[in-house]
């Protein structure tokens, strides 16, 4: 059997400051979430931008008249990434990080 003296006031203050603590860790890791937001559609406009002038190029080329030329069937365009990988891997590696305040 034990006996615990409990001080409202102390818990109370203790809760507060946990309070506090997680509510500024939410403020940053929101921020860090819009701006990984942002950059992720950013990646994906530049993506689509690409595959329409990629469309645009078959178009053409396949408007064109043919004199009997062919071009080689392995040239392709390169293909850019939807996202950044690097982007989400330092957001992810931030938001674990034992260096937060």
């Amino acid at each position: 059997e034990y006996e615990l003296e409990v001080d409202p006031s102390a818990v109370v203050r203790r809760i507060l400051a946990v309070r506090e603590q997680l509510s500024a860790e939410w403020i940053r890791d929101l921020d860090a979430l819009m701006q990984l937001n942002d950059d992720i559609m950013e990646a994906y406009e530049e993506y689509m931008e690409a595959q329409a002038a990629a469309m645009e190029d078959e178009d053409d080329a396949s408007d064109s008249v043919s004199l009997g030329f062919t071009t080689p069937s392995d040239t392709r365009k390169e293909m850019v990434p939807i996202f950044d990988a690097n982007a989400w891997h330092n957001w992810t590696q931030s938001l674990f990080s034992q260096d937060r305040d």
